[in-house]
C-alpha cells in the first residue's frame, strides 16, 4: 500500500484547509470477515425498510404539495434504473423533497425508508451531482443538509443512528465550509457513543469515523478534543477477546473481526498526520503495540494489511520504531516474510517495516534490549540476564520512571509460564546484588514476600531453584565471597 496513493485528501476550509482526493475502498470486500449479527442485522432492515409500502397521501397537504406528491410516487415506485434517471433529471428537486420530507416527519418506519433513499443517492457513484446536491440546499435554508441529519445521531433505533451518521459523515467530508457547532455536536456524539457501554453503539461511531477522518481537519478535531484516547481501549479489548478466544477455543462474545478491522482503519487514518504519530500513537496509549499483536493474532488478510499499512505510516514518527521493537514486531515479520499474500501491497510493506526493525535494533543499546523484552512479558535466557558485564553497566537505570522495570519483573511472579517466573526471580537476584539501593528497596517493598510465596507455591524445578537463589542474593551481603565459595 503506497502512501501516495492512499493519503485521505478531501476538499474542507473554515476549520482548516486540504486537497482533493478521495481515499480508495480499502474494504471494498469483505467476503474474508466473518460478519457479527450487528452488521448483518443492518443489511436485513435495509431490506425489510425497502419493502414497506409507504402512504404518501398521508403528507399531501402537510409536507407534500401535489407536484412533489407525484414526484415521490414516480420515484418510489421505480426500479434501480428509472430511478437513477429521475435523478439525472430533476437531482436538486429530489434531493430538497427528501430533505425536506425528513426535516418534518416524525414516524420512525418513514424515518427509515427515506433515510435509505438518501443513503442510496449518496452512494449511487454513477451520478456525478449526488453530494453536491445536497450541500447546494444550504443557499435556500441553512438547515439544511446538516442539521437535518444531526437529529437522528441520538435516535434510539439504531438502524436510523446508523445511515443518519453515514450520511451526516459523507457530506461533511465533502463540505467546502463546515460550522464550528455543527462540528462540536458530531463529535460530542461520538466521544459519547465511544465510550458508551453499548457495543453497538460503538460500532456505530467508529463506522462514522472511517468516513470523518478522511479529512485532515476532522482528524485533527478529532485528535484535539480526546477523540484518540477513547478510541484507543476499544483496540485494546478487541485484543483482549481474540486472545481470550485463541487461548480458551471458544468465542469472546465481544470479539468481532469487522469492528477490529474498522477500529485499524480509523487508526490507519490517523497515522497520516505526523504531530499525531509524534504525539499520540506513544507507549502509554498502547496502540502500536495492539496493532503489533492484533496482526499477529488475527489469520485475516485484511486485517493484517490495514496493520501492516498503519504501522508503515508510523515510520520515523516518535517512538514509534522502539514501540514495535518492544512488542516484537520483527519477529512476526520473520514468521511471515516468505508467506504469500494474495495482496502485493502487504509484502511491501513488511520490507519496509523489515528496515525499519533492523535500523532500530542496530541504533538500540543493550540496556534498550534488555528493556524490550522485560516489557514484552516473554522472556528467554538471552545473554543479557546472565552477563556481569550488563548489570554493572546497566543496573542504575533500573531505577528510571520510578523502578518500572522492577515493578514489571515483579508481576511477572505472576505469570504462568515457569520460565518466565524463573528469570524475573534471578533478575530481581541481580538488582538486588548490583543496585546500590536494591536490597533496602526490595525490603521496603515487600517483594522479598512475592518471592517467598512462589517458593512454596510452585512445582517446577527450575522456579524453585531461581527463588531460592534470589532470596540468599536478597538476604546475604557478601554474595560475591559467597558464591566464590
Amino acid at each position: 500500500m503506497k502512501n501516495d496513493e492512499i493519503e485521505p485528501k478531501i476538499k474542507y476550509s473554515k476549520v482548516t484547509e486540504n486537497t482533493s482526493r478521495e481515499v480508495p475502498q480499502l474494504e471494498q470486500d469483505i467476503d474474508s470477515l466473518v460478519l457479527d449479527n450487528f452488521y448483518a442485522q443492518h443489511d436485513q432492515q435495509r431490506e425489510k425498510v425497502k419493502s414497506f409500502n409507504i402512504n404518501w397521501d398521508a403528507f399531501a397537504d402537510t409536507y407534500l404539495n401535489q407536484q412533489t406528491l407525484k414526484l415521490v410516487k414516480v420515484y418510489d415506485k421505480g426500479d434501480d434504473e428509472s430511478r437513477l434517471t429521475q435523478l439525472q433529471k430533476g437531482g436538486q428537486e429530489y434531493t430538497s423533497l427528501f430533505v425536506s420530507l425528513l426535516h418534518n416527519v416524525k414516524e420512525e418506519s418513514y424515518i427509515q425508508y427515506l433515510l435509505t433513499f438518501v443513503d442510496e443517492i449518496i452512494f449511487e457513484k454513477t451520478h456525478p451531482n449526488r453530494i453536491q446536491n445536497f450541500l447546494d440546499l444550504r443557499k435556500s435554508n441553512s438547515e439544511y443538509p446538516f442539521k437535518t441529519f444531526m437529529r437522528f445521531l441520538e435516535q434510539p433505533d439504531p438502524y436510523i443512528s446508523y445511515l443518519g451518521s453515514k450520511i451526516l459523515a459523507t457530506l461533511m467530508v465533502h463540505s467546502k465550509e463546515l460550522d464550528e457547532k455543527d462540528v462540536y455536536i458530531t463529535f460530542k456524539w461520538v466521544s459519547s457513543q465511544l465510550q458508551d457501554i453499548n457495543i453497538n453503539k460503538k460500532k456505530i461511531a467508529v463506522l462514522a469515523l472511517k468516513i470523518f477522518l478522511k479529512t485532515q481537519a476532522l482528524r485533527q478535531y478529532f485528535v484535539q478534543h480526546d477523540g484518540f484516547i477513547q478510541l484507543a481501549p476499544l483496540l485494546s479489548d478487541q485484543l483482549h477477546a481474540v486472545v481470550y478466544s485463541k487461548e480458551n477455543k471458544d468465542k469472546h462474545p465481544d470479539r468481532d473481526l469487522q469492528f477490529i478491522y474498522d477500529i485499524l482503519y480509523c487508526f490507519w487514518l490517523l497515522s497520516f498526520d505526523e504531530e499525531t504519530g509524534n504525539k499520540c500513537f506513544t507507549e502509554q496509549s498502547g496502540v502500536v503495540k495492539n496493532v503489533v499483536r492484533l496482526v499477529a493474532e488475527c489469520e485475516v488478510e485484511k486485517i493484517r494489511r490495514i496493520g501492516f499499512a498503519c504501522l508503515r505510516n508510523l515510520k520515523g514518527r516518535g517512538t514509534s520504531a522502539s514501540q514495535m521493537i518492544y512488542a516484537k514486531l520483527h519477529h512476526t515479520l520473520r514468521i511471515f516474510q516468505n508467506k504469500v499474500f494474495g495482496d502485493k501491497d502487504i509484502t511491501d510493506d513488511i520490507n519496509v517495516l523489515n528496515e525499519v526493525c533492523e535500523k532500530q535494533l542496530i541504533e538500540m543499546t543493550s540496556w534498550d534490549k534488555y528493556k524490550q523484552e522485560i516489557l514484552s512479558s516473554d522472556l528467554e535466557w538471552s545473554p543479557s540476564h546472565t552477563s556481569e558485564k550488563f548489570w554493572r553497566e546497566n543496573v542504575n537505570r533500573f531505577g528510571e520512571d520510578d523502578f518500572v522495570i522492577v515493578g514489571v519483573l515483579v508481576e511477572l511472579l505472576n505469570s504462568k509460564k515457569p520460565q518466565v517466573q524463573a528469570i524475573a526471580c534471578h533478575d530481581l537476584g541481580e538488582f538486588s546484588r548490583y543496585h546500590p539501593r536494591g536490597k533496602r528497596f526490595i525490603q521496603e517493598k515487600n517483594i522479598h514476600a512475592r518471592i517467598m510465596i512462589l517458593l512454596n507455591e510452585s512445582h517446577d524445578e527450575e522456579v524453585q531453584k531461581h527463588t531460592l537463589l534470589c532470596l540468599q542474593k536478597i538476604m546475604v551481603a557478601n554474595w560475591e565471597y559467597l558464591s566464590k565459595n
